[in-house]
């Protein structure tokens, strides 16, 4: 017996883009109909996925569980998705709407597809699916009478192009009888389809799941005579979004058992769960004979490292390999490239010194390099054994070290593009950072070349690094250390065999053109830090970040003009204690600020609604080409003013108006206004808003805020909190 559903949609214009949006969106989407009551015997339905409830039974037994199920059939080129849709598209869902007594289960989720649409892993359904339930009736159902079994279906369906929201209510009525009469045709087909689509129960393995680093290892244990010899095309589908599912799943086979790696998902911003539900697929079979093809699983999460693996000789020697070769080619990268050149530069000039000393250079250097990647290698070791999801690179994750090497890497830009000068030496980056400028220059040099190689990644490093994550304590520091050779080997070859230096060119005004040619690849990895920049922090801190760079370039330029040793003392003075200020005030300018206030995204229902709460609404019509408008922000990172907007409950609003927006084209003329910035303050009890001035002070902001009533005592104030 079968109740139709009708497909409601909405399509987005803009194709993968508004897909994307629309999979951001949580809503029922209809067309206005009010919702449909289905012949049960008439199948099929508009739109390009057809749903109908299909139900094992004709008449049911009470106290005795059937099925149901969501019967969903895709025209060609059409698809829904899976419980974990493998990112951020909606999977279907069913609202039951029983009698009292009834009860319904989890849908029971068929083994998925696997595959790329729209540009992203998704984990999704074709042609003809189910999605079984299993319907509980109360023991003291009265044989007899008719039940009526309410259901609300919703589901995503999308193409390559576009995505849309479908779905309708239906409804269902079922005899109840002493015996359940089957329904032979659809029992036959549900039984058929759960046992070929459905996993099965986990039987003869053993299944443990732990946190190592950025990944999870799944260690699966043949029990008995199952063996791992036959099991191949192993994949691992998450309940949860916990694992990446656009990474590729590594398996090893060690000790009779299986080892899967599975990279986490960085966008997965909850806490681990207890355990790791999900499926696990191979694509002959878990036992002889081929079956089960999926298995259901649970196990427990440990937040720990596994027992490390520990690679055959063979496989540690191409890892090596891979990590030296890594090494090598970083020094080809944008990121350390420049110092790299300008090391060799000082080897130009040293060409006709001591050979020890030349020596002494080349250890130094490479002794800074190794001693930075030990730390921190050392610090993602320790991390990993905490069983942080962290890999290497996590130091920019943190907003003050990405600004800090933004920083020096614009002012050693601005240095070698000749825009000032420090010192008479050319020896290297570092030189200045010690009282002898050519030893610990390249020292510093070294520890320079690591640091900023961290944002560079090279052809086959990221392999070399993906691997040592498993390895043991030794191995892991041994891996590391072979990449800090390979980044130091151009400079140690030209220390240890001082005759090559001969084969360089010269010195001569060539070098003061290589010096400033190199200075635009650190104007570019500075320009890539500012994007990563902008990424850990708000818009404005970003844009406070651009603007105080310009002050540090203009304290360079004031220094490189006005403190040369040929000026007068006088003059130097004044220009150095002008740089100090300019240079002092673009640092502090661009620093990262914390974000005090929580904006959120403005709309006129928005507003109407809080309004009708009684809440106190403050809306800023802004946008990122206003320079007014960023000016203005000013006024919200003061002290005073945030703990007023605190303490009376005001809730943000940002109307972003970068773009064109009709909304607020609208709203902003209704106001007699018809350019931004427009601040809006509306006050419990008043139905028109304040209109604060265009330019605005935090004194200006405060009298505004002072015209909302106090709230009464005791009020929990929670929207104005960050």
């Amino acid at each position: 017996m079968e109740a139709n559903f009708g497909t409601r949609k909405r399509t987005l214009p803009g194709g993968k883009s508004a897909g994307i949006v629309l999979m951001l969106m949580g809503f029922w989407v209809g067309a206005g109909e009010s919702p449909g009551q289905f012949n049960p015997l008439v199948g099929g339905g508009p739109g390009k996925v057809k749903g109908e409830l299909v139900s094992e039974v004709r008449s049911l037994q009470p106290g005795k569980p059937f099925t149901l199920a969501l019967r969903m059939e895709h025209e060609e080129g059409w698809h829904t998705y899976w419980k974990n849709p493998g990112g951020p598209q909606l999977a279907p869902s069913i609202v039951w709407e029983l009698p009292e007594g009834y009860s319904a289960g989890e849908i029971q989720w068929p083994i998925p597809h696997r595959g790329e649409l729209q540009g992203m892993m998704a984990y999704y359904y074709e042609g003809i699916n189910y999605l079984p339930v299993e319907i509980t009736p109360p023991a003291d159902a009265a044989p007899g009478e008719t039940v009526v079994l309410k259901a609300k279906a919703q589901w995503q369906y999308c193409d390559e192009f576009s995505c849309m929201l479908g779905g309708a209510d239906a409804e269902l009525s079922l005899g109840v009888a002493e015996v359940e009469e089957m329904n032979p045709a659809a029992a036959k087909t549900l039984e058929d389809f759960q046992r070929e689509h459905l996993p099965a129960p986990l039987e003869g393995w053993g299944v443990t799941a732990a946190v190592s680093g950025n990944a999870i290892e799944l260690v699966l244990t043949p029990e008995g005579d199952e063996s791992n010899s036959e099991v191949s095309d192993v994949y691992f589908y998450s309940e949860l979004p916990v694992t990446a599912a656009g990474e590729e799943q590594e398996l090893q086979r060690k000790d009779g058992g299986l080892l899967l790696r599975l990279a986490r998902n960085p966008d997965f911003e909850e806490d681990l769960p207890a355990s790791l539900a999900g499926v696990l697929t191979s694509g002959n079979g878990w036992r002889q004979g081929g079956a089960p093809v999926a298995m259901q699983v649970n196990p427990p999460l440990t937040k720990g490292e596994t027992a490390a693996v520990i690679p055959a000789t063979g496989d540690f020697l191409v890892i090596l390999g891979l990590a030296f070769l890594g090494g090598l080619i970083l020094n080809l990268m944008p990121c350390v490239f420049p110092v790299i050149g300008i090391k060799i530069m000082g080897f130009v000039q040293q060409a006709g010194e001591d050979r020890k000393k030349v020596t002494l250079h080349g250890l130094v250097f490479t002794a800074g390099v190794l001693i930075s990647f030990w730390i921190l290698s050392g610090l993602l070791f320790i991390l990993r054994q905490q069983g942080e999801q962290i890999g290497w690179g996590f130091q920019l994750q943190e907003p003050w070290f990405v600004y800090v090497l933004l920083l020096l890497l614009f002012v050693f830009a601005l240095n070698l593009a000749g825009v000032f000068e420090v010192g008479t030496s050319t020896m290297g980056l570092g030189s200045g950072l010690a009282s002898k400028p050519g030893i610990s220059g390249s020292f510093f040099s070294g520890v320079l070349a690591t640091v900023v190689a961290t944002p560079c990644s090279a052809p086959f490093l990221a392999t070399a690094l993906g691997a040592v994550l498993t390895l043991p304590s030794l191995l892991f520091f041994v891996v590391f250390t072979v990449i800090a050779l390979g980044l130091a080997l151009p400079y140690l070859i030209l220390s240890v065999f001082p005759g090559l230096v001969q084969k360089l060119p010269r010195p001569g005004p060539w070098m003061e053109s290589f010096k400033q040619g190199m200075a635009f690849l650190l104007f570019a990895t500075a320009g890539y830090l500012v994007w990563v920049y902008g990424g850990l922090v708000d818009e404005g801190n970003q844009l406070y970040a651009i603007v105080g760079l310009v002050g540090i370039a203009g304290a360079a330029w004031i220094y490189g003009r006005w403190c040369p040793p040929a000026r007068t003392q006088r003059i130097r003075a004044t220009g150095a204690a002008a740089a100090l200020i300019l240079l002092v005030g673009g640092v502090w300018m661009g620093r990262p600020h914390e974000d005090v206030l929580k904006w959120t995204e403005w709309s006129p229902d928005r507003v109407t609604e809080l309004q009708a709460e009684g809440r106190p609404v403050y809306v800023d019509f802004t946008a990122r080409w206003c320079a007014t408008c960023q000016s203005n922000k000013a006024s919200y990172q003061d002290r005073r003013v945030v703990e007023e907007i605190r303490r009376k409950g005001v809730v943000l609003l940002k109307a972003d108006y970068t773009r064109y927006n009709p909304e607020i084209t609208k709203a902003i003329n209704a106001f007699e206004r018809d350019a931004i910035p427009v601040n809006l303050l509306y006050i419990p009890g008043k139905e028109e808003p304040l209109i604060l001035p265009p330019l605005l002070t935090s004194g200006v902001v405060l009298d505004h805020l002072a015209e909302i009533p106090e709230p009464s005592e005791g009020a929990a104030v929670a929207l104005g909190k960050p």
